[in-house]
């Protein structure tokens, strides 16, 4: 097939487009900027790139001749104006562009962080069943932008959608501070709800089950929630670190029914006596500290079923391969 990615000199968008030519796909790579890196050539594939920004489609738009499919993974790191404008705005312009050159699959990677975690309980397992965010402003700019970027290719008439929400995606360099809380310079780590599992995926395991949706007809019209077999606590998580030679704090465990009540108490004080004016931390911030710190269980039952999906790398595998990279 011929594939068009947008955000492919990304973190994730680098590793699609390689697994993309590895299995013999012809890509065409949207970029911001000129890139430096050498095109991806270790496969039956090929690669050519195509400079221009999402909002923008007068730049790339004629990169989309001949194309099968769309893997839509343009973010940006900025304000929540930035955010929006890309997620939000730029979608309804690819959408648009897709339309009116005839490419009607569309592969969108969102993201874990649209689901409603307060609605749950302690131990509950995350799927694809579990609903959604009903008050996005009250946890992040970008979970907002994020479920109405959702909503733009699901309603878009005429588009043939798989959606993929990607757990925490981590590699070299992003290592999700070893899923501990707060570390504190040369010290420990708080391990915050221990009894729960990281929904991590390794870069690589998600970049494949990435490509194989542009693949399977099986996938249109789903959504897919995309995290490895095996997730460990944050506490196993900093462990297995440690054990490759990678940083990671000693992990002192701290009951998340303790920080989540302080989180209450702390937000309750904000609103009442402050007016909201100060902007608090994560952990205060109790809609926030369940989306990321909650103890809970996370299910890939239908990635594998979906998509035909196994990831080729387990935790162990993962971190030798990011330890290899991070000393070189």
């Amino acid at each position: 097939m011929k594939l068009f990615v947008t955000g492919a000199t990304g973190f994730i968008g680098r590793v699609v487009v390689e697994a993309a030519v590895t299995r013999g796909h012809d890509v065409v790579a949207l970029t911001r900027a000129p890139s430096t890196d050498s095109p991806a050539s270790a496969g039956r594939g090929s690669e050519q790139r195509v400079v221009g920004d999402v909002r923008r489609p007068e730049e790339w738009m004629h990169g989309l001749e001949g194309c099968d499919a769309v893997l839509h993974l343009a973010i940006v790191h900025g304000s929540p104006v930035d955010q929006w404008d890309v997620l939000v705005h730029g979608t309804h312009q690819l959408v648009a562009a897709m339309l009116r050159r005839g490419v009607r699959r569309l592969v969108l990677v969102s993201s874990m962080s649209v689901y409603d975690y307060a609605a749950l309980d302690a131990g509950a397992m995350v799927d694809e069943s579990t609903p959604l965010e009903p008050a996005p402003e009250g946890r992040d700019d970008y979970t907002r932008a994020k479920l109405a970027q959702e909503a733009v290719v699901t309603t878009a008439p005429g588009l043939q959608t798989s959606v993929l929400r990607l757990g925490a995606v981590y590699g070299v360099d992003r290592l999700w501070n070893a899923g501990l809380a707060l570390r504190l310079p040369g010290g420990p780590g708080f391990d915050i709800g221990s009894g729960g599992s990281m929904k991590l995926t390794y870069v690589e395991n998600a970049g494949l089950a990435i490509v194989l949706a542009s693949e399977r007809g099986e996938a249109v019209g789903t959504v897919v929630n995309v995290v490895d077999d095996d997730l460990p606590s944050p506490a196993r998580f900093a462990d297995a670190l440690r054990r490759h030679g990678l940083d990671a704090p000693r992990a002192v465990p701290v009951p998340y029914a303790v920080v989540s009540g302080l989180a209450r108490c702390a937000s309750g004080l904000n609103r009442r006596l402050l007016r909201g004016r100060v902007h608090l931390p994560e952990i205060a911030v109790p809609a926030r500290l369940g989306a990321r710190f909650k103890p809970l269980r996370y299910s890939n039952r239908a990635a594998r079923q979906v998509l035909g999906w196994a990831p080729p790398f387990d935790l162990d595998q993962a971190l030798a391969r990011i330890a290899d990279r991070s000393v070189r």
